[in-house]
């Protein structure tokens, strides 16, 4: 389950970790976000359940937001840890099913018409915008 920080500013965590299949924090409208680290084993989905808005699987999206700061965004991926799927295999099955790291983003910025992301494997010291 991804947190939503939404319509709202000036939020600080000093620490976050996640486990299990989806995104960890989703920024919607938000500003003057800053996230001071972040560790763990999630690892996102190809697709979310019906109902839900497909996105490209990533650990942090950030929709219509400015002046955000994510730092040291370091996760720890292990191929029995979790299970995981190929893209084609984890689109024909709904039940839970983690990606390979290196078929998901960390980052996924939808704002003001711009489409950006981290790249494959990144997995930044510091993601910011302004």
């Amino acid at each position: 389950m991804s947190w939503p920080i939404c319509f709202c500013g000036r939020v600080e965590i000093y620490g976050l970790k996640s486990e299990g299949e989806f995104g960890v924090l989703w920024l919607n409208n938000a500003s003057d976000v800053q996230l001071y680290g972040y560790g763990g084993n999630a690892c996102p989905r190809a697709r979310y359940p019906a109902g839900f808005a497909q996105f490209l699987p990533s650990l942090f999206r950030i929709q219509e937001s400015t002046n955000i700061s994510l730092v040291n965004l370091i996760s720890y991926e292990m191929p029995t840890t979790l299970k995981q799927a190929s893209v084609p295999a984890a689109l024909e099955d709904d039940t839970a099913t983690c990606l390979p790291p290196d078929q998901w983003l960390s980052v996924v910025e939808m704002s003001h018409g711009l489409n950006t992301s981290t790249r494959y494997l990144d997995r930044p010291v510091l993601y910011r915008r302004t």
